[in-house]
């Protein structure tokens, strides 16, 4: 199974950061949405997306100061750490900058790939391409390995 870590955009304006992010996390759903299906017409894939089915508890301990962006953006590395690949959705118009580049650099320096895009298709070529070119990863997961 090919482990995909989705980079995006979470935190928003300061006009209505809330709304813009749930805003941020809808578009990168759609991303992911986009990358899940392509993806798996190639082989299995899982899509990890920040700010996802979590994004309450997360946003709820960081507003009561339970967590610090910079503790959030640790276990997002970790998180990386699990994943074969870390792809990094920056919309046109828009920089790469704040926790993406953050997990870029945690990438640059686990040597892991990635690849920074703002069209969905360009992704899933490189990402294509990167596992016909004999990058690999492991193709069991543990649940399916120990049974």
């Amino acid at each position: 199974m090919i482990k995909v870590y989705l980079s995006h955009r979470i935190s928003g304006d300061c006009k209505d950061p809330l709304d813009a992010q749930k805003r941020n996390c809808a578009e990168a759903q759609s991303v992911g949405s986009k990358l899940r299906r392509e993806l798996n017409r190639y082989a299995a894939t899982d899509v990890y997306i920040p700010g996802g089915a979590t994004e309450r508890f997360v946003s709820r301990a960081y507003q009561k100061g339970y967590l610090t962006i910079a503790q959030i953006l640790e276990i997002d590395c970790g998180i990386i750490d699990d994943c074969d690949i870390v792809l990094c959705y920056v919309p046109k118009g828009d920089e790469l900058q704040g926790g993406r580049e953050v997990e870029i650099e945690h990438a640059e320096k686990t040597d892991k790939p990635y690849y920074v895009f703002s069209d969905v298709s360009h992704a899933i070529e490189f990402t294509r391409a990167l596992f016909d070119d004999g990058f690999s990863c492991d193709l069991l997961d543990e649940q399916e390995v120990g049974q």
